[in-house]
């Protein structure tokens, strides 16, 4: 790349490499948004390119997706995921401690990182003539991460400290966290993306590095790139930076499978907290299920704002809550969905719990109406559209439906949400919010001297 804050070279011009493949885009329906043109190329060596031009802003995002989180670990090297995302930012073989961030600053570029359950993406956003940089930065840490050992002991405690502030002292992180290690028993979505802290604490840096040369490969990679780039210019990017890294030679996935929930399970957790959390997990199919798109417009109707069922019930009118929220996280070996009251001060956990478990129970039994379902594909659909806006909002959602289904499936979400009917939002409801699916959670503060 350039010295720090010249100006990158120009991409090498045309040659005869393949040309992209672009996804077939159907027809735009009448009121619709335009689909997006995806287009893709594959290195000899695995590397998926997921691609998107668009010239109305001089910015472009650079993402790279690994296919490995903390599904991909065991007991004893949990949260090694995303503790090697930290060490990722630590120096590589060219680019060495501390230069990765300071080539971004001084070349006006924006980055981040973050790990889930089921993949670790990376991310820089620059002006569209700086891409070249891009390129040569991920390459080198694709394969030449450094991972020092004294660097890793301090990255230990900056980890360890972010599981604290996420988790033990926050209480809803508190009672997720719990949420999720008591609806997963027997599989790896068993402790959080973080990992246990005592585990943290002490993975060995050979365990960690061991983790880095099986994951992250080309092969288990996929980089999205959108805004303003010319793809033809773009291929050659990755040839020259890309092409030459190794193929990784296995992924190993933990394979055991998450036993039928049989009753309901309930958590108390006690902590001195201000405000009591009730937090209610359902187990829900994996990413790509159809009933995943009805759930979806569930979950808005339930709480998407000041109009939405939970919130004008329990925090308007029985004024029990003074904040409540439903969700999906969705993985790819299993999703869930939630739903989560605060109760305002003189109101008890129990009676929080009652009325969001009413609220759930209306939709079993009754149903939703017409109108709603027409409000929430509106909110969907706007949603939809906004992430569309910028460019790395763009790649984000792109390289998330990558990461757990296939890129391709981005451009039919908002049909199939179009296609979901009344009575499919009842028949989920039934489906899975049914007691022995459910894991309660209540954290609460130990109770006063004299019972009160």
């Amino acid at each position: 790349p350039p010295a720090p804050g010249a100006a990158a070279p120009a991409p090498p011009p045309r040659t005869s490499q393949p040309a992209a493949k672009t996804a077939p885009a159907k027809p735009n329906k009448p009121g619709m948004p335009a689909q997006v043109p995806l287009k893709f190329h594959k290195l000899s060596n695995g590397l998926q390119l997921v691609m998107v031009e668009d010239h109305k802003a001089p910015v472009v995002t650079f993402q790279v997706w690994y296919g490995v989180g903390s599904r991909d670990e065991r007991q004893g090297i949990t949260g090694t995921s995303h503790l090697l995302e930290h060490m990722m930012f630590q120096g590589a073989k060219k680019y060495g401690k501390g230069q990765f961030d300071r080539t971004l600053l001084k070349n006006g570029g924006q980055n981040n990182a973050f790990t889930t359950e089921n993949y670790t993406a990376y991310y820089e956003t620059f002006a569209s003539d700086r891409l070249e940089i891009a390129f040569d930065l991920e390459s080198d840490r694709m394969e030449g991460a450094l991972m020092d050992a004294n660097q890793l002991k301090s990255e230990k405690e900056v980890v360890r400290e972010e599981l604290r502030w996420r988790g033990e002292n926050s209480p809803v992180g508190a009672t997720w966290e719990a949420l999720v290690s008591h609806m997963f028993i027997s599989s790896s979505l068993h402790w959080p993306v973080g990992g246990w802290p005592a585990d943290v604490a002490d993975v060995p840096r050979d365990d960690v590095y061991k983790h880095y040369q099986t994951y992250y490969r080309p092969d288990n990679a996929t980089v999205v790139i959108v805004g303003d780039f010319d793809t033809a210019g773009a291929i050659q990017l990755a040839e020259k930076y890309f092409a030459k890294l190794p193929a990784g030679k296995t992924f190993p996935r933990n394979t055991t499978k998450e036993l039928p929930q049989l009753g309901e399970r309930r958590v108390e957790l006690i902590k001195p907290v201000d405000t009591p959390v009730v937090m209610a997990g359902y187990h829900i199919p994996p990413a790509g299920h159809n009933d995943l798109y009805a759930l979806a417009l569930l979950d808005i109707i339930l709480s998407s704002g000041e109009s939405s069922r939970m919130y004008q019930t329990l925090v308007y009118k029985d004024r029990i809550a003074q904040s409540v929220e439903t969700g999906m996280e969705r993985g790819r070996d299993a999703s869930i969905f939630y739903a989560l009251v605060q109760p305002l001060p003189g109101k008890s956990a129990a009676q929080a719990e009652t009325a969001m478990e009413n609220e759930l129970a209306k939709v079993v039994t009754n149903g939703v109406e017409a109108r709603e379902l027409t409000k929430a594909k509106n909110i969907a659909q706007a949603r939809y559209v906004f992430a569309r806006e910028s460019a790395e909002g763009l790649a984000t959602e792109i390289g998330t439906t990558a990461a757990l289904t296939k890129p391709e499936d981005y451009n039919t979400y908002l049909d199939k949400i179009m296609a979901v009917k009344v009575g499919d939002l009842q028949r989920v409801a039934k489906a899975y919010f049914g007691r022995t699916n459910r894991t309660v959670v209540t954290l609460h503060a130990p109770a006063k001297k004299g019972g009160k």
